[in-house]
């Protein structure tokens, strides 16, 4: 019965880490959407993610396991392209999308349950 509650508690915790991950990626690729004539889309992407998923390690300093991508129109951004191949492929009705992947951890009753992770992704049009 002990088993079947830390069970349930554990992907309770899951499922709180996943519903967090959906509503930043979504919150990022809407920030992501409205970034078209600014300079710090990545930045701007980020922060909004982070914003969003405060349970969540942050997307600015990655732990092992968490990555995240952001295209605009086919070009992906990074903190060194923002301000010029990334602002420059912002275009009225191009795709702006992101997607996140984040490691869980899975343990019941001292067992670790390998190779959990989390990934969303959310496409919007750019505005």
């Amino acid at each position: 019965m002990l088993l079947i509650v830390f069970l349930i508690v554990e992907f309770g915790i899951a499922f709180n880490h996943y519903i967090e991950l959906a509503n930043g990626v979504a919150a990022g690729a809407r920030a992501l959407a409205v970034a078209r004539g600014t300079t710090t889309a990545y930045s701007d992407t980020l922060t909004a993610i982070n914003n969003a998923a405060p349970n969540l390690n942050s997307f600015a300093s990655p732990v092992t396991g968490q990555q995240i991508t952001i295209v605009v129109a086919g070009t992906t951004c990074s903190a060194a392209n923002q301000a010029g191949a990334c602002a420059n492929a912002f275009a009225e009705g191009a795709t702006a999308a992101v997607t996140a992947t984040y490691p869980c951890s899975l343990s019941v009753m001292w067992v670790t349950i390998p190779g959990c992770s989390l990934s969303s992704s959310a496409t919007e049009y750019v505005q």
